[in-house]
């Protein structure tokens, strides 16, 4: 039996400025993507040939699905990449953003840009942690509660992982 490629990804972090403090973008992703429809996440996608790095991949892929420009992102660097079920490996790229520009969903691939303050992510009750086994295989769940729906999965693995590192 053959082991699924590795594809290689990358999805921005987009950490916003706001007087009230820091904020975080997400999206909720279209009903007519080909995989996890209507879950919210972070822009990003499968890194091209094109792509010089997986910064400009992310750069990239966020100018695509919610037409940010990407000399609004100043990169400060790469949390640890992450594995999926599906076969990618996906490399969370955070990025400030000091003025956000006007952003538009590209319908194709999301139904919805919003913000969640880093202080709403840390209020107690937001977060939960979830051990789980899955066809033989044991994994945490990091979920966090959001006026949008629950953020889980690769997008809660990356919140947590940001949560707890030097960019927040």
């Amino acid at each position: 039996m053959t082991e699924p490629a590795i594809v290689p990804a990358a999805v921005l972090v987009p950490l916003l400025r706001r007087p009230e403090g820091p904020a975080l973008l997400l999206t909720r992703r279209a009903m007519s993507v080909a995989t996890h429809k209507g879950q919210i996440a972070f822009p990003g996608g499968a890194v091209e040939p094109e792509d010089a790095s997986v910064e400009a991949a992310a750069l990239r892929e966020a100018a695509e699905e919610i037409a940010l420009p990407p000399e609004r992102a100043r990169v400060l660097g790469v949390l640890p990449m992450q594995h999926t079920w599906t076969g990618f490996e996906v490399f969370p790229v955070v990025a400030q953003i000091d003025e956000v520009p006007a952003l538009v969903p590209n319908p194709k691939e999301v139904a919805q840009i919003f913000e969640v303050s880093l202080a709403w992510l840390r209020t107690p009750g937001v977060f939960q942690r979830l051990d789980r086994e899955v066809g033989g295989r044991r994994f945490t769940d990091y979920r966090y509660s959001t006026a949008e729906g629950v953020v889980w999965g690769l997008t809660g693995r990356i919140i947590y992982d940001l949560l707890h590192s030097a960019f927040v």
